[in-house]
């Protein structure tokens, strides 16, 4: 079975790009362990600009790419423009877009195998988890 693939969308910039990222990562991890397959863009992009400087049009194009290549969305809290942006791509491709993780799960339930146990039979124990964090 193929996991899940989730977008996390958050703010970047505002106000620290390097606190959003511990968020968005921390988000990431919990999706992780639920049994999602998580696209962080926050991480990936983070490291590669402060090497490689690029346009904000550019990035936005990049991420947007891989709104395409998700199954789905979902929208950390805050002010962003460019995750209103990701937030509007999902919706024209028709894909769902949820903000909180308990809705992910009731809307979109994880597939596939994580730490080597079907999904379908660790559900409750990963919500369990996750809702201790």
């Amino acid at each position: 079975m193929n996991r899940v693939t989730v977008y996390v969308a958050g703010p970047y910039t505002k106000p620290d790009p390097v606190s959003n990222t511990a968020t968005a990562t921390a988000v990431a991890d919990r999706l992780f362990r639920a049994g999602y397959l998580p696209f962080l863009p926050h991480a990936m992009t983070m490291l590669w600009h402060f090497a490689h400087h690029h346009a904000y049009d550019e990035w936005l194009g990049y991420t947007m790419a891989w709104c395409e290549r998700c199954d789905c969305l979902l929208r950390l809290h805050g002010e962003s423009n460019g995750s209103d942006r990701e937030v509007e791509r999902m919706l024209e491709l028709g894909r769902p877009v949820f903000h909180t993780f308990d809705d992910l799960l009731a809307g979109l339930p994880p597939t596939g195998i994580a730490n080597g146990v079907p999904i379908e039979a660790d559900l409750q124990a990963a919500a369990e988890r996750t809702s201790d964090d």
